[in-house]
């Protein structure tokens, strides 16, 4: 990891930076942008039509194409069930009151089925390359926010009216190669609270599957003009 160290408490549903140093400008931010060299290498990953089909059933979620990634492109299900006190699930859906879930995980050997985030790496088995680096940091961390299909990405035009762009140069995404894995930085937005700034965040993945979030300073790519908005 070289100069590397993984967090001791990595960020969560507190995920904003001070602004103090960046401008803000009066516009919503645009689609990902990304570096030439990284842009090609970001496929193939499941199609709209597939996570549609994938998310059907009761407390069935799909998650996002940048998860899928990590498994050449095969649609990751999120199976959910009503939580109990001392669940020991790590995969949750919902804020209020969320529900602890399971990863239903397309490997080589079939689906495997995932509670905790250490199975993910170990299921996937050696991580060759930067774009299944980043499937993986999307799996353990539901914050991680890239959309990539063109449904996510309409999707995700409609919602940036509600952000201002950070005025930056920044890429979305970033790789960084090492000898014995990969920094990834991309984008979070917190899944819960009222901390709803868009900011990249530098993730170590190993070449052996192990993940973890690097101690590094986020930078903002966009600011909510109304984070925590009444019902």
């Amino acid at each position: 990891m070289g100069d590397y160290r993984c967090a001791d408490h990595p960020v969560s549903d507190k995920n904003n930076v001070p602004l103090n140093d960046y401008v803000v400008t009066d516009s919503p931010p645009g689609a990902p942008t990304f570096p030439m060299a990284v842009q090609g290498s970001l496929l193939p990953y499941a199609t709209d039509d597939a996570q549609k089909a994938t998310a059907k059933g009761k407390r069935v979620e799909a998650l996002p194409a940048v998860a899928t990634l990590a498994v050449k492109g095969r649609p990751v299900k999120l199976v959910c069930e009503p939580d109990s006190p001392d669940s020991a699930d790590e995969f949750k859906w919902g804020c209020e009151k969320p529900l602890g879930c399971t990863i239903y995980l397309p490997v080589k050997s079939g689906t495997k089925l995932m509670k905790s985030t250490l199975q993910v790496g170990t299921a996937l088995g050696h991580v060759g390359n930067e774009k299944t680096a980043l499937g993986l940091v999307a799996l353990l961390d539901a914050g991680v926010f890239l959309p990539m299909s063109p449904g996510e990405i309409g999707a995700w035009s409609e919602r940036a009216q509600g952000y201002k762009a950070i005025k930056t140069d920044t890429p979305w995404v970033e790789f960084e190669e090492h000898e014995h894995g990969y920094i990834v930085r991309v984008p979070r937005v917190a899944e819960c609270g009222c901390e709803k700034d868009l900011v990249r965040r530098a993730f170590w993945v190993s070449k052996d599957g192990r993940s973890c979030q690097v101690e590094e300073k986020g930078i903002p790519l966009a600011t909510a003009t109304d984070p925590c908005p009444e019902d």
